[in-house]
């Protein structure tokens, strides 16, 4: 997940040469950071299931 958001902050950079790539990079982990924030405040619900997938056990029961 990470990998792909990264991903877009290279991609990114071309279409804006005068912005730094670190702002490029935290603009692209901060939907990230804003899931952590809604997660923890309870606005999101999810529940780890182990074996759900193969590299990823969470299921996301809500998320408006």
């Amino acid at each position: 997940m990470f990998v792909r958001h990264f991903a877009v902050a290279f991609a990114g950079k071309p279409a804006a040469p005068k912005l730094p790539l670190a702002a490029l990079m935290l603009a692209a982990a901060f939907p990230d950071v804003l899931w952590i924030v809604f997660f923890t405040a309870g606005v999101e619900q999810v529940v780890i299931r182990p074996g759900l997938m193969v590299a990823n056990s969470l299921d996301l029961v809500y998320i408006p």
